[in-house]
């Protein structure tokens, strides 16, 4: 460890001292004159090793992690167990703190197992009850390359499906492939855990059209319960409804001039 951690400058070791008494107390303002001074605090490791970003990230201290970002701090350096504090931020599963180090990450950052943020983000958020709506996790993924898979072979679709809520499975469809194995899974766990919220997005979703046939049969049989799937009924009601204005105007007269007409004023015409 270099720097200003072994400097022998009584003045340094003072203002590193400070400095970490800053963070534990969230003084930004403290911070910011201190950093004014040196400029090497910014990139600082405690005792345990953790820079003041990391420290900020794992207290959700978002106004602190948003000065040290706007300040130099660097958001994917490795640091804590080899763990960036982008990538720690996405773990978390907290919504906001991730939002506060987007601008200043390189998304494509990748842990030891090959997940980026936006899986890691989307396979803690039902655990985590993420705050995050539809809009916003479709807004996340349009920036992230959503198409990667990790070691293991998960897509963020298919870690949103497993672990994730379903606004995050239905903003991720807006931008992702689901593949075959993506959608068994989905329904396998909506058989076996009784979690139906999300294959029901999957299938409302455009991309699902071509294995709604597959629920008709299941709720036929008495596999699967109708009312445990709202979105799939709001879609089955349009489809009938608009089945339906189509029969209605293949059977009204082929022009309003003649829509009114009655057989006498017919014949006159004639």
């Amino acid at each position: 460890m270099g720097g200003i951690q072994n400097s022998v400058d009584p003045a340094a070791a003072a203002d590193l001292d400070a400095w970490w008494v800053a963070v534990e107390s969230g003084y930004v303002k403290t911070l910011a004159e201190l950093a004014a001074k040196r400029p090497e605090l910014i990139e600082a490791k405690g005792p345990t090793g953790c820079t003041a970003l990391w420290l900020a990230m794992i207290r959700e201290d978002t106004a602190m992690a948003q000065w040290l970002l706007e300040n130099g701090a660097n958001a994917n350096r490795k640091g804590f167990g080899g763990a960036s504090s982008f990538l720690g931020a996405c773990s978390s599963g907290s919504w906001e703190m991730t939002q506060v180090f987007l601008p200043f990450a390189d998304l494509a950052e990748k842990n030891d197992t090959g997940s980026t943020g936006l899986m890691q983000l989307v396979a803690y958020s039902e655990k985590n009850k993420s705050s995050a709506t539809r809009a916003q996790w479709s807004a996340l993924a349009a920036r992230f390359d959503v198409e990667a898979r990790n070691a293991s072979g998960h897509s963020a679709l298919s870690l949103a499906i497993t672990f994730g809520d379903q606004f995050a499975v239905e903003g991720l469809l807006d931008h992702a492939s689901a593949s075959a194995e993506d959608w068994e899974r989905a329904w396998t766990a909506a058989q076996v855990k009784g979690k139906t919220q999300k294959l029901d997005a999957l299938l409302a979703h455009p991309k699902g059209e071509s294995l709604r046939a597959r629920l008709r049969v299941a709720i036929g049989t008495g596999e699967m319960q109708g009312s445990d799937f709202p979105k799939m009924a709001a879609v089955w009601a349009q489809e009938e409804a608009e089945s339906l204005r189509g029969v209605i105007r293949e059977a009204q007269p082929a022009s309003d001039e003649n829509r009114h007409e009655t057989p006498a004023l017919a014949i006159r015409r004639v």
